[in-house]
C-alpha cells in the first residue's frame, strides 16, 4: 500500500464527507482496496485496546484521548499497527472480558417475522433464518447467520448499526436495506437511503436502488434494481440472470416445501423471470417446461432434474 493512498485513504475514514468519499473510491481501485484495509484495522477489538493501554502507559496521569485515526498512523501502515498492537498489550495473559449478551432469532421455512428494537428499528426476517442481535456501548450490532433480513433501520450517527456477516460487513448510514445468504454468496440491496458494504477485499458506498453482492470476501460491482417490485415481503421475487439454486432457495424459504436440486450443472442454470414464492410447486413446473428439466416429488420433497 503506498503511503501516499493509505494517508489519503485515512483522511476519508476521519473525515465523514460521504459524497467525496464516493467520489474518492470511484477513482480507482487502489482507492477501494486501501480504504477497506483501513476501515478493517480500525474495527479491530485488539487495536483499540491496545491503544488504550500504550496512551496509559505513556501519560498515566493525563485523561485517556479518544482513538482517531490520523496520518501520522496512516503513515505507519498496517503491518507497523500490527506491531504496536503486540507490543502494546500486557505480557501476561489478560483476564477474558465477558462477551456481550446476544439474543438470537430464528425462523423456520415457510415462516416469517418481525422484530421491533428498542429504538423503533424494525427488522422482518424471511423464512429459515437465524439472526444474531448483540447490545453494546456505543453501537448497535446484529450478525446475520444465516437466511434473509429486511433491516429499516433508524439511523443514529452516535450509535451506528452494523450487520456482520462472513467476510465483510454492512453498515448503516440511516436506511432500508435488504441482506440475503445464499451459499457462499450475501447479496445486498438498498431500498432507500444508503450504507457502506465491505468486505475482505474492498468497499462500497450504496445507495437507494442500488445492489452489490459479497462472494468469499469480494465485493461484486454495484448495479441498480427495482425498488417499486414487490419483493419477498409480498411473496414474490424477481430474478435477474439468477442461478437456479438461488431460486430454489426463495422458494423454499416462503412456502417450506423442500426442494432438491439433483445435479450441480442444473443448479447453476440461469433464470430470469417474476415467480409467486408461495407456489413452488406451479412455478418449478413452468421452469421445466421453459428450462429443460424435470420435476418430481419423493417423500414430500420436490426434486428437479435433468430430463
Amino acid at each position: 500500500m503506498k503511503d501516499q493512498i493509505a494517508d489519503q485513504a485515512a483522511r476519508w475514514l476521519d473525515c465523514g464527507d460521504q459524497e467525496g468519499l464516493r467520489d474518492w473510491l470511484d477513482a480507482a481501485p487502489e482507492h477501494r482496496r486501501a480504504y477497506g484495509q483501513l476501515d478493517q484495522v480500525m474495527r479491530d477489538p485488539a487495536l483499540a485496546e491496545a491503544l488504550t493501554v500504550h496512551a496509559a502507559r505513556s501519560k498515566p496521569s493525563r485523561p485517556r484521548p479518544a482513538m482517531r485515526w490520523t496520518p501520522v498512523l496512516a503513515a505507519a501502515g498496517v503491518a507497523g499497527l500490527a506491531v504496536l498492537a503486540t507490543l502494546a498489550l500486557p505480557q501476561s495473559r489478560p483476564t477474558p472480558r465477558a462477551a456481550a449478551p446476544q439474543t438470537v432469532i430464528a425462523t423456520a421455512a415457510g415462516q416469517s417475522r418481525m422484530v421491533t428494537l428498542a429504538d423503533g428499528s424494525r427488522i422482518y426476517l424471511n423464512g429459515d433464518t437465524k439472526l444474531g442481535l448483540t447490545k453494546q456501548a456505543g453501537g448497535r450490532q446484529a450478525r446475520l447467520i444465516q437466511g434473509e433480513a429486511l433491516f429499516d433501520i433508524r439511523h443514529d450517527p452516535s450509535r451506528p448499526f452494523t450487520v456482520t456477516l462472513d467476510h465483510g460487513a454492512v453498515t448503516d448510514l440511516g436506511t432500508v436495506f435488504n441482506v440475503n445468504i445464499v451459499g457462499d454468496q450475501t447479496a445486498v440491496q438498498v431500498y432507500s437511503g444508503k450504507v457502506r458494504l465491505n468486505g475482505d477485499t474492498g468497499s462500497a458506498m450504496l445507495d437507494g436502488r442500488q445492489q452489490a453482492d459479497l462472494t468469499q470476501g469480494v465485493v461484486s460491482p454495484v448495479s441498480t434494481f427495482d425498488v417499486r417490485a414487490k419483493d419477498w415481503r409480498d411473496g414474490w421475487i424477481e430474478p435477474r440472470d439468477w442461478p437456479l439454486a438461488r431460486v430454489v432457495e426463495a422458494l423454499r424459504r416462503r412456502s417450506g416445501v423442500a426442494i432438491v436440486i439433483a445435479s450441480p450443472q442444473l443448479a447453476t442454470k440461469r433464470i430470469t423471470g417474476r415467480l409467486r414464492l408461495d407456489e413452488p410447486r406451479e412455478e418449478l413446473a413452468a421452469l421445466a417446461e421453459l428450462h429443460g428439466f424435470v420435476v418430481r416429488e419423493r417423500n414430500k420433497e420436490l426434486v428437479l432434474a435433468a430430463r
